[in-house]
């Protein structure tokens, strides 16, 4: 489960929660991936937690594990995830442009798995918290 600030949208909230699905794939930019007609290969359900407008924090759960889902699909509901120096629009690279107070705001929240090796299940919470 991942947490993401992102511009709040009253139309969104409309239809939250609800699971979005999509198909993407790689673009022409190798650091970016865009979504295309076809069957859906991604599905992520969102919940929105709070808002603080303009900004809002949202619940992700990704049902798939494709390259950059969650910033895709945000980036697709017209909610940019923040700081995102990839979508919408790629920022270019520039070493000493780079600015590191401003980190993109995703957190891998919690993660359940059952261990490959003991089959016990094993669960870890971040206690982080997005700014």
């Amino acid at each position: 489960m991942y947490e993401a600030i992102a511009p709040y949208s009253e139309d969104l909230l409309k239809k939250l929660p609800m699971t979005y699905a999509s198909h993407i794939k790689e673009s022409e930019h190798f650091l970016q991936m865009e979504e295309v007609d076809g069957v859906a290969n991604t599905d992520t359900y969102i919940e929105l937690i709070e808002v603080n407008a303009p900004w809002a924090k949202y619940r992700l759960t990704p049902g798939s594990g494709k390259k950059h889902q969650l910033r895709c699909h945000l980036n697709s509901l017209g909610i940019p995830i923040r700081h995102d120096q990839i979508y919408p629009m790629l920022t270019p690279y520039q070493e000493y442009d780079l600015d590191f107070s401003k980190p993109l705001q995703l957190l891998a929240k919690e993660i359940h798995f059952d261990d490959p090796v003991t089959g016990q299940e094993r669960s870890f919470m971040s206690q982080r918290v997005l700014a």
